[in-house]
């Protein structure tokens, strides 16, 4: 099997971003394992990440995330502001468990129709990014990484804490949500499923808005479903004694 190669430093200056990033590709290889990146590789080697003076410029206009850091698939580029350098690990992630066909866009734990806006399971793969971020980045954690998806994250750790970590990060490394899907047949319906994950994607919405009011709410009737899952896994558990 081929090697990876992760130096895709060349496309960007000798910055604090850099650092980042060498530090992103050595913990993934050392603490998560490079067979997740090794497919990822042509695209790490074509990946173009700049600097975006209109982002600067935008952002002090409207406050807005979107001008912040984003990963735009089809260009495979990274256009950041300046001052969210911080941000470039959950686009790293987001980088790598990324592919797309003619039809669909597969990002971790979400799916879409190519060039739609929103795909479905967002919430869910925001939440779980953000845990990886906690938890490989923590030195680097000053409380910015997830801020405004603070529910979303700890939702995805109730998930992560009775799926199972490493299931859950193969899930979303290899960008399967369907697979998670069946997992969570095991204990919920198919419909139960949907509406859960519906859920996800209504509390990441309320958050990137700042509707307060909509996240508390949606977040107690997201872990009604969390429940929902813990009460039918204990069921299995004694049912197979």
């Amino acid at each position: 099997m081929k090697e990876p190669n992760f130096n895709i430093q060349g496309n960007i200056p000798e910055t604090e971003l850099q650092y980042h990033i060498k530090k992103f590709f050595s913990r993934i290889d050392k603490d998560i394992g490079s067979k997740y990146v090794i497919d990822q590789q042509n695209k790490l080697d074509t990946l173009v990440i700049k600097k975006s003076l209109l982002y600067q410029f935008m952002h002090m206009l409207n406050d807005c995330s979107k001008y912040e850091m984003n990963y735009d698939i089809n260009k495979n580029k990274i256009k950041y502001n300046d001052e969210y350098i911080y941000l470039i690990y959950q686009t790293l992630f987001n980088v790598i468990t990324t592919n797309n066909d003619k039809k669909y866009e597969y990002q971790g734990l979400s799916i879409g129709n190519n060039g739609s806006k929103k795909r479905f399971g967002r919430g869910l793969n925001k939440g779980y990014t953000l845990l990886l971020v906690e938890k490989y980045f923590c030195d680097e954690n000053k409380g910015e990484f997830y801020g405004r998806h603070e529910k979303s994250t700890k939702l995805m750790k109730e998930i992560n804490s009775l799926i199972g970590e490493d299931e859950m990060l193969s899930f979303y490394m290899n960008s399967d949500l369907s697979s998670f899907q069946n997992k969570l047949l095991n204990y919920m319906s198919c419909d139960e499923i949907n509406k859960f994950i519906l859920l996800s994607d209504k509390l990441y919405d309320a958050e990137e808005q700042g509707d307060y009011l909509k996240i508390g709410s949606l977040y107690y009737q997201a872990i009604e479903y969390v429940k929902i899952i813990n009460n039918n896994k204990g069921l299995i558990l004694v049912n197979n004694k």
